[in-house]
């Protein structure tokens, strides 16, 4: 989350590029940690399941674009037309490769139409793909990965941002690596011993892969929006911190703490852009021209919003919104 808002605030060059990547194959991996067992139940319920992703998405993704509209009013920008903001409201915006639809108001809201995308059809991969042979999961597999290398190779240059970084059909692939790696894990979890030193080697190694995605994005610039070139680091992040996570000894409250903070992370990206405008804006008025402090008073600015945010609109209506949805 941090790389997307430097990259957003000017200060890592393509960061959000590779935190992009990290969030779509890592999308994957906590969709199938989470939700594998429940959706191979014969007691699973789609409508009920397909509702409260509607519920975690749909009412912040609305107020934010309500703000940006207001935003918008008063600063006099453009607001777009009025298919533009339908598209966008329905979260359909990145399925059309224009950039005047999937940047729409809240331009970074694109994103959570593609991870929506992928929530409504995980549980019919889930069930029909990775629950059954190892044959049609090859053949599933190889079918991905020869349409996703036409795509790479065939769309032209001026298309490449609309349809390799954007539309979902594309971005389902890092999904489903994430699946995969998450499928993987669950493999071999009952086997890993539990040992503070395997800990810490493991998690070294996690944070020697952090460093050199940042690495590999600075010398690969060219190509950052062929998510492919991320996914080997990718994949040993995730394994080496989910394998440390495995053989922590109980005490240890380092995990604990990134799940605490990071429930924020949905919130603070959703915000974060138009904090970013309106206080890049401010500070331009003000002719402040001390960038690095500026990005230090919009992040401090955007974690107090994404506090109060969380607590008093997306912790009720979410609660609220969920009761009623077992009454259904």
């Amino acid at each position: 989350m941090l790389m997307v808002f430097l990259n957003h605030s000017a200060f890592l060059a393509d960061g959000g590029y590779l935190g992009v990547a990290c969030f779509f194959v890592l999308g994957g991996y906590c969709s199938a940690l989470g939700y594998y067992d429940k959706v191979k139940a014969e007691s699973f319920n789609y409508r009920q399941y397909a509702l409260s992703k509607a519920i975690k998405f749909y009412p912040l993704h609305w107020l934010c674009a309500i703000v940006w509209l207001a935003i918008a009013v008063a600063s006099s920008q453009p607001l777009g037309s009025v298919t533009q903001i339908l598209a966008n409201a329905a979260l359909l915006q990145s399925w059309i490769p224009d950039a005047g639809f999937y940047f729409s108001l809240n331009g970074i809201s694109w994103y959570l139409a593609d991870t929506l995308f992928f929530a409504l059809i995980f549980p019919f991969v889930i069930r029909f793909i990775v629950d059954k042979s190892l044959s049609r999961n090859v053949a599933f597999v190889s079918f991905v990965i020869l349409g996703y290398t036409a795509a790479c190779l065939l769309t032209p240059k001026s298309e490449q941002h609309a349809i390799l970084y954007i539309n979902p059909a594309i971005r389902f692939v890092d999904f489903l690596l994430g699946v995969y790696l998450a499928k993987g894990f669950m493999t071999i979890r009952p086997r890993i011993m539990k040992s503070s030193g395997k800990m810490t080697l493991f998690y070294i190694i996690a944070a020697l892969s952090i460093a050199a995605l940042i690495v590999e994005r600075g010398i690969a610039a060219e190509y950052v929006q062929f998510a492919w070139i991320f996914w080997p680091l990718i994949s040993v992040l995730l394994l080496s911190a989910s394998i440390a996570s495995a053989c922590r000894p109980k005490e240890y409250k380092v995990i604990d703490f990134l799940s605490s903070a990071g429930s924020y992370c949905f919130v603070f990206y959703m915000i974060h852009l138009m904090t970013i405008q309106v206080c890049n804006s401010i500070a331009h008025k003000l002719q402040f021209e001390y960038h690095f402090t500026v990005m230090l008073i919009t992040l401090t600015i955007c974690c107090v919003l994404t506090f109060f945010c969380q607590k008093w609109f997306v912790a009720p209506v979410t609660k609220a919104l969920n009761k009623q949805l077992k009454g259904i």
